[in-house]
């Protein structure tokens, strides 16, 4: 049994040397896991078909590395998982910049010198954070009582959250002034913060994700609810263009990683469903399309039934085509 698990990494914590050794005695039991004449813990039958299932996520994201250019002159390297759209302000090594361009193809974010910006956050290795865990931290907020999972300095630090959560009335508004910035707090998970980033940046503001909150820079709450007002009243961006704003986090995320594997067909399957997902999102926060895709292969009735399902034909050719050019 690893001693620096139980005297070391579990220093100040309720669980006993003996509970831990009961843990690893049960995860040996299971399959789980199982000692090497050495010592070693290592993954047993189960564990290692746990963690080569498709379902199994590392605890650790890499994000890839951007390339940033200012005027043809290189200047680093910087991890981006969240939407990089031109127009928006970013900090990097001391300076304010502001995005020209984003070449998704070749990783290259172009920008140039701006007189003031707020340094987007980074996860720094973390996987997006869902709806449910912010749905749970504002519940939590508005509660009056304490986790018995957490100990006292946890339970200090969430004392002096819900104090600053009553001081800012959090609990009744939605947008905080801060400076010449305001915070939206959404409570909603990195995904739907990342969608109303690239909403508003279609719109002209200056709009960062910004831990929980999205941060609008240089507008008033009254001027920031008077946009979403007119975006509520009809004056929407175009769904496609907007999806388009994040392609190239669409295609960071769907294509590239999978692509690297040769020979492999997943990248087609994972670009299908973000594609699939993006245009749900979209026609249900923002309603269908006024016009509808062009027919120039069938008929808008033209339908293939599979399994009882009826599906598009012009969708079916579409897709088939694109699949034949890329094994071609």
């Amino acid at each position: 049994m690893p001693t620096f698990c139980c005297k070391s990494g579990m220093r100040g914590r309720s669980l006993t040397s003996d509970q831990f050794a009961l843990l690893l005695r049960h995860l040996g039991t299971a399959q789980l896991l199982i000692q090497a004449p050495d010592g070693m813990l290592l993954l047993g039958v189960v564990g290692e078909r746990i963690v080569n299932h498709f379902s199994f996520y590392a605890a650790f994201a890499t994000p890839e590395e951007w390339r940033l250019v200012s005027v043809g002159r290189p200047l680093g390297t910087i991890p981006v998982t969240g939407p990089l759209i031109p127009g928006m302000l970013l900090i990097f090594a001391g300076k304010r910049w502001r995005i020209t361009n984003v070449d998704a193809k070749h990783m290259v974010v172009d920008l140039l010198p701006a007189p003031g910006g707020k340094a987007p956050r980074f996860s720094g290795g973390m996987a997006p954070v869902h709806d449910m865990v912010r749905t749970e931290m504002l519940a939590l907020y508005r509660s009056i009582g304490v986790p018995a999972y957490l100990d006292q300095h946890a339970a200090d630090l969430l004392a002096e959250a819900r104090q600053n959560f009553l001081r800012f009335e959090l609990g009744q508004k939605r947008l905080l002034e801060a400076g010449s910035s305001t915070y939206l707090f959404l409570w909603t998970g990195d995904r739907i913060a990342d969608t109303v980033v690239a909403l508003l940046g279609a719109a002209g503001l200056d709009a960062v994700r910004d831990g929980l909150s999205v941060s609008v820079g240089e507008v008033s709450p009254i001027e920031l609810t008077a946009h979403f007002t007119a975006l509520l009243a009809g004056d929407q961006p175009d769904p496609v263009v907007l999806a388009g704003l994040v392609a190239g986090l669409t295609e960071a995320i769907a294509i590239r990683p999978i692509a690297r594997i040769g020979g492999s067909m997943g990248w087609v399957v994972t670009t299908l469903g973000v594609g699939i997902f993006l245009q749900g999102f979209v026609a249900k926060y923002f309603g269908s399309q006024a016009l509808a895709f062009p027919s120039f292969l069938f008929s808008p009735r033209d339908h293939i039934s599979v399994a009882g399902v009826r599906l598009s034909a012009q969708y079916l050719v579409i897709f088939a085509i694109a699949l034949a050019l890329v094994i071609a």
